[in-house]
């Protein structure tokens, strides 16, 4: 896929030093030279934090840019920011967590499945410890496994086109630029945290677009404890208020489990491509 056609990574940052030094490790080794990474430090109160990420920028073969926020003020606003810089530019794209560690070919495999469904507003890959997209095992926190394994795997499944699910927030989502402007943007206001993408993804939803599974995907983590954020805590009550039928969609999602088929298929591609050792290349 062309560099142009791949989307804008936004990665909020917060202290997590350790964790995000592996992050920017594993874009560097994930990403297509050129790529663009947008590195928004939201006021980390560690002072390591800006040189690390500043001198990875300087680096790096990405096209990567870092910018600090004064005070801590939430992913949301952390997404807000990069699109204020240039409100003309049309890429659509993916906020991805601090912690997280993907997979090859992650990013490709969004846009390539978002081409695919034009009526998707909202892409969520295979995770281990996101909860609807838990791999291998469903709403566990499974260990970090070897990503490039899972992601070979999961390439696998090229033929399975988005499936639809609710949201909920984790490690990594792609968002469709058109849609972002339908709903009138991030809901600022009213979210800091995580939630308020599962707001925006209910808001676009009400107008017709889908939230999904990219089956082609995968995006490990390290530790979402590391990034919680304390004055998001109320964010959670206001989403359930404005959507009252969030959480029984997610608990049906759990008991239904939409993606069993799905997950089973990705774990015995993995198992054969464990036993595959070095001719594990005729199983992608």
């Amino acid at each position: 896929m062309p560099r142009a056609a791949l989307p804008i990574v936004v990665l909020p940052v917060f202290n997590a030093l350790p964790a995000l030094d592996a992050c920017l490790a594993a874009l560097d080794r994930t990403l297509p030279a050129g790529s663009v990474v947008r590195i928004v430090d939201d006021g980390s109160t560690d002072p390591q934090v800006e040189p690390l990420a500043r001198g990875w920028c300087g680096r790096s073969s990405l096209d990567a840019a870092y910018r600090r926020q004064p005070v801590r003020a939430g992913e949301v606003h952390a997404l807000q920011a990069v699109l204020e810089v240039d409100s003309t530019d049309v890429r659509d794209v993916v906020v991805l967590s601090a912690d997280a560690i993907p997979g090859s070919g992650w990013l490709e495999a969004l846009a390539a499945c978002a081409e695919r469904a034009r009526d998707v507003a909202s892409l969520v890959p295979w995770s281990n410890r996101d909860e609807l997209t838990a791999f291998p095992s469903l709403r566990e926190p499974n260990p970090l496994a070897d990503p490039d394994t899972i992601a070979v795997a999961a390439a696998g499944l090229r033929d399975v086109g988005p499936v639809d699910i609710p949201p909920a927030s984790g490690a990594c989502l792609w968002l469709r630029r058109a849609a972002l402007a339908a709903v009138g943007g991030m809901d600022a206001g009213s979210f800091r945290g995580p939630a308020g993408f599962d707001d925006l993804c209910r808001r676009a939803a009400a107008l017709g677009w889908r939230h999904a599974l990219c089956p082609t995907a995968y995006v490990g983590r390290q530790d979402a404890e590391l990034l919680r954020d304390p004055a998001s805590a109320g964010d959670r009550g206001r989403l359930h208020a404005r959507w009252p039928d969030q959480q029984e969609r997610i608990a049906r999602c759990f008991l239904d489990d939409p993606l069993r088929g799905l997950r089973e298929s990705l774990q015995a591609r993995v198992a054969d491509l464990a036993a595959a050792g070095p001719q594990r290349d005729l199983f992608a």
